[in-house]
């Protein structure tokens, strides 16, 4: 999710190495991903956020990724939205929605999309 503190657009895209030394024969993979994001403000205690993700990879380590179900074999679009209320200065209640829509890869039909809706409490310190 972008930080509270960033506004406007913005663009990201990168080959991601994915290794994690705590998943017991884990890859060592390069991943192609991009992004595009943005945090608008809508008052002081009020900002609006989005954001889209492009998988061109299907991610072998998507199962060890505790917050988010993702098939490890296909290319998906991440899509998430939500609106940051700020009940203190320190502390946000955010309700956001998450979006996969899985992409047909190397001839393998997609799985079927996710929708997932989270109420999330957020404290800075």
């Amino acid at each position: 999710m972008p930080s509270s503190d960033s506004r406007g657009p913005g663009v990201a895209a990168d080959r991601v190495r994915v290794a994690d030394p705590e998943v017991e024969g884990g890859s060592d993979e390069t991943l192609t991903v991009g992004s595009v994001f943005g945090v608008w403000d809508c008052g002081k205690k009020l900002s609006v956020f989005a954001r889209v993700d492009r998988s061109f990879d299907g991610n072998p380590e998507a199962a060890a990724i505790p917050y988010l179900a993702l098939a490890d074999d296909s290319e998906f679009y991440l899509a998430m939205a939500g609106v940051d209320c700020k009940i203190d200065r320190a502390v946000s209640v955010i309700p956001n929605v998450e979006y996969v829509a899985y992409l047909d890869t190397d001839g393998r039909p997609a799985p079927d999309d996710d929708l997932i809706a989270r109420l999330t409490l957020s404290f800075r310190f």
